[in-house]
């Protein structure tokens, strides 16, 4: 599934009260996997971030407090126990590193590798190691 379930303007510019608004964002995002989850209850549903589905649009957290905050809420809005994928530790495992993550399909021969490409954004660049990560991350995947 692409990101960005949110509409624009309501992730907060940079500066605002980005924990209030976080709120109001990822209360959208778990709406959004309710509304998939009851219309499509037998299928895994496998989201990617995109630049509306953050605390200030189009920015990763620049603090750890705020990464860690950020990526544990939002793997539990789009990771609830009731998704039906096989992997959630592993998933968990990467995703909470930076929104990165691998899932093998199963009694398949297939995997997704989904990618957090906001931390190819200039206004990320904040996080650089992070970015460094997780292509470290996809390179293991691919050998």
């Amino acid at each position: 599934m692409n990101g960005d379930f949110v509409m624009h303007n309501i992730a907060q510019p940079k500066g605002a009260s980005t924990l209030y608004k976080w709120k109001s964002v990822l209360s959208i995002e778990k709406g959004a996997m309710a509304l998939m989850e009851q219309h499509f209850p037998n299928t895994v549903k496998l989201p990617v971030i995109g630049n509306n589905d953050v605390m200030d649009h189009d920015q990763m957290p620049c603090t750890m407090t705020e990464h860690n905050i950020y990526f544990s809420q939002l793997f539990d809005a789009w990771f609830p126990t009731s998704n039906k994928i096989s992997n959630r530790a592993e998933i968990q495992r990467t995703f909470l590193q930076g929104g990165f993550y691998r899932h093998d399909f199963a009694g398949k021969s297939s995997s997704l590798l989904a990618l957090n490409t906001m931390y190819f954004m200039i206004e990320n660049q904040c996080m650089l190691n992070k970015t460094n990560e997780q292509l470290d991350w996809f390179e293991t995947q691919l050998i």
